[in-house]
């Protein structure tokens, strides 16, 4: 488990100015200077703002936004949102379809709380076409069960409680029988816990105990507990 930040920067986005703009040059300047990208982040109300544009002033934000990222090439951009059911008519309106051919560095995820968030809008995710998925879970006061979402082994057991693509239909059907180990995933490639008031230490620790079985790199920031930073980073 890693307890430093996953990314470098922080993007609040609320309106384009030149400062803003010159900010974000920089930041690519210095990466490409180093040779090493630079992660940017971008909270989640402000991504929902541009997936949800109605608007022509609200779509050109959003428009502006992708070229923004388009023009910075060292930097990666964490994007997570709570609709991920509305990206690709965002995408669609900006004309571009395919994320991870077109703008490789724009890694999608979904933030959530609660386990009917994560069951809801990692399925939407796992649909998008992006290069890196993430889930971002902001506070954690119940233990949430991710296993389905996190890599795991094919099962085509009909015990294995959780997992559709491993047990699609009833034992020996066809469907059950036609279903290879191809049809498992996609699952998330990286999960970032941001902990806050309401957090429980079980909670916490059920999460990175998953993400360190399943070999997922898993953030936790704001981490100051002793027995959290006893969890092995996922390699």
């Amino acid at each position: 488990m890693k307890t430093d930040l996953p990314y470098d920067h922080v993007l609040r986005l609320q309106q384009f100015s030149a400062p803003v703009v010159r900010q974000v040059e920089a930041w690519n300047a210095a990466a490409k200077k180093a040779g090493t990208p630079c992660r940017v982040f971008c909270p989640p109300d402000a991504v929902d703002q541009m997936v949800r544009a109605e608007t022509r002033a609200e779509i050109r934000f959003g428009e502006r936004f992708l070229e923004l990222v388009r023009d910075t090439p060292d930097l990666t951009w964490l994007v997570p949102t709570t609709t991920p059911e509305l990206v690709l008519g965002w995408m669609a309106r900006v004309e571009l379809c395919d994320v991870a051919e077109t703008l490789p560095q724009l890694w999608l995820g979904v933030a959530a709380v609660l386990q009917e968030e994560v069951d809801d809008r990692v399925p939407e995710l796992m649909d998008l076409p992006a290069d890196r998925r993430f889930l971002w879970l902001d506070g954690v006061g119940q233990r949430l069960n991710l296993a389905p979402h996190l890599p795991h082994a094919f099962n085509r057991e009909p015990t294995c409680p959780w997992c559709e693509s491993c047990i699609p239909d009833t034992a020996g059907s066809v469907r059950w029988k036609s279903t290879t180990e191809d049809d498992h995933g996609p699952f998330l490639d990286w999960v970032v816990l941001r902990q806050s008031e309401g957090c429980t230490f079980a909670a916490v620790a059920a999460v990175a105990a998953q993400c360190v079985k399943a070999e997922t790199p898993l953030y936790v920031t704001r981490c100051s507990d002793p027995e959290l930073r006893k969890f092995p980073t996922p390699r």
